[in-house]
């Protein structure tokens, strides 16, 4: 897939959304980023049981 476009999306600011079909499902990605964490929040029409779903993660930044 290198260098090929597999989706759409958008970028303002602190916020990314991307949209793209994988096999038969389509997934969406939106991430919101601040100093300290970058929430994502996706949704895809069907995973392994053949059901939609939706999710969301909060990845906090340590100390290194």
């Amino acid at each position: 897939m290198s260098g090929t476009p597999v989706g759409h999306g958008y970028l303002f600011d602190a916020y990314c959304h991307y949209h793209l079909k994988v096999g038969d499902a389509f997934v969406e990605a939106s991430y919101r980023s601040s100093a300290e964490t970058v929430e994502v929040f996706g949704s895809s029409t069907k995973n392994a049981d053949g059901k939609h779903i939706a999710w969301r993660e909060i990845i906090r930044r340590t100390a290194a």
